[in-house]
């Protein structure tokens, strides 16, 4: 391994990025499920994911991040709230991963302009609960939230016009997402308060 390499696979940053996954080896009846997830942190070989769904150690996982493209690489290890990905891949991608989280730190920390217009928001804790109108309880990913309605990612697929309650905000499903769902809520909530609502366990689940 060359200087340049180990200087590029030591390149660090923590923060969260948005991004969607899937598991190869997890079979579903109507094709490939896509999950969000959200970066706790990344290196140029391995990242930290918070993510509703996950497969044992060693199983195969691809994921896409916007900033970074797509990665393939193995799920190393458990960790609360979601898995660490090791990336695969040689030198090569070790440079290609270290300029582009580089370039990330640099956009977050510099103030790199970004054209994007970014009407909702990403929570800071994405793991929340789902009640469905019969009692149960499924625990989901926010992917991102508004006054009005939150993108979610779960190991379900209720149908279109389903209401259930995101944490404690009462809503409609309303649109499908290549990650999940979309929910409306059925009234709106200040968005400087929404995220203790979504993320606020519902009484069956505090008793």
């Amino acid at each position: 391994m060359t200087l340049e390499t180990i200087e590029a696979a030591s390149v660090r940053f923590v923060g969260r990025i948005a991004g969607r996954y899937t598991l190869p080896a997890r079979k579903v009846r109507n094709g490939r499920a896509v999950f969000a997830c959200q970066t706790q942190s990344m290196t140029p070989k391995q990242i930290l994911v918070s993510a509703p769904v996950s497969s044992p150690p060693g199983a195969p996982v691809s994921a896409n991040f916007e900033e970074l493209g797509l990665i393939h690489g193995h799920i190393s290890r458990m960790i609360d709230g979601g898995f660490a990905i090791e990336i695969d891949g040689g030198a090569t991608n070790v440079a290609r991963l270290a300029a582009r989280i580089n370039w990330i730190k640099k956009s977050m920390t510099l103030g790199v302009p970004d054209s994007r217009s970014h009407k909702r928001v990403i929570p800071r804790n994405p793991h929340s609960t789902l009640v469905l109108a019969n009692g149960r309880l499924v625990k989901c990913f926010v992917v991102d939230m508004s006054a009005s309605g939150a993108a979610i990612s779960a190991d379900l697929k209720p149908p279109l016009g389903t209401a259930l309650a995101v944490g404690q905000i009462v809503g409609r499903v309303v649109r499908r997402l290549e990650v999940g769902f979309a929910v409306q809520f059925v009234a709106p909530h200040p968005l400087e308060s929404i995220e203790q609502y979504l993320l606020k366990a519902p009484q069956e689940m505090r008793a």
